[in-house]
């Protein structure tokens, strides 16, 4: 069984005195996380602005969503996925899959990336594009909705309902009102940097996670 560890800005300090980690997350004295080796574990980064440093570290999965000022090394990461982030450096580490999204001005360095995987990334048209796909995938059911909402009204007459209803509609739409501002917050930032990153076979891991589904 998978076991999710959520990190974000608001939970680091209790996230430290569960793992005992040591760092006050300054530049200079960094949060390090280099106890964790489960290959069922899958590690979530969310709005995070203090320093980390992850390294030594086996897990089957990374997020990152929003952050910034972490490092990862020396790591062997089956599923790599980077969504609005910043100033990450990944470097030394073996990596199966790699996906990014709006990341911008990161580095990635002397790196072992699956020879029979590609990196993804998802950013300038690839990026309108989803959202043209989230669109259109959004505007069936929202919809089929509206028409749903206007016939019960017709046959009820109920004002409240109907009222409480549409305002109901605009958390279909939040999935691309999420994705537009994630576009938004990287798009004046320098591009990504890729250096020394190598083509390897990663079997050894990928045999690990053969039943593992992304």
């Amino acid at each position: 069984m998978v076991k999710t560890l959520k990190i974000s800005n608001k939970t680091l300090s209790k996230n430290q005195i569960e793992m005992g980690l040591k760092g006050t997350g300054s530049q200079e004295d960094p949060v390090i996380i280099d106890s964790v080796r489960d290959y069922k574990t899958v590690l979530k980064f969310k709005n995070i602005e203090k320093h980390i440093l992850l390294k030594n570290v086996l897990v089957c999965e990374i997020r990152l969503v929003k952050c910034m000022n972490i490092t990862i090394s020396n790591c062997k990461i089956y599923h790599l996925k980077l969504t609005a982030c910043h100033k990450i450096t990944i470097m030394n580490s073996s990596i199966v899959h790699g996906y990014l999204a709006y990341c911008k001005n990161n580095v990635f360095k002397n790196n072992f990336l699956d020879k029979n995987r590609s990196f993804h990334t998802l950013e300038g048209n690839q990026g309108d594009n989803a959202i043209k796909i989230m669109q259109f995938t959004y505007s069936l059911p929202i919809g089929c909705l509206v028409f749903v909402i206007i016939i019960a009204f017709l046959l009820n007459g109920n004002l409240f309902i109907f009222i409480t209803s549409l305002a109901a509609i605009p958390i279909f739409s939040l999935p691309i009102i999420d994705l537009r501002i994630k576009k938004h917050e990287t798009k004046n930032l320098p591009d990504n940097k890729f250096e020394n990153n190598e083509a390897a076979d990663l079997n050894e891991i990928s045999q690990i996670y053969a039943d593992y589904r992304l």
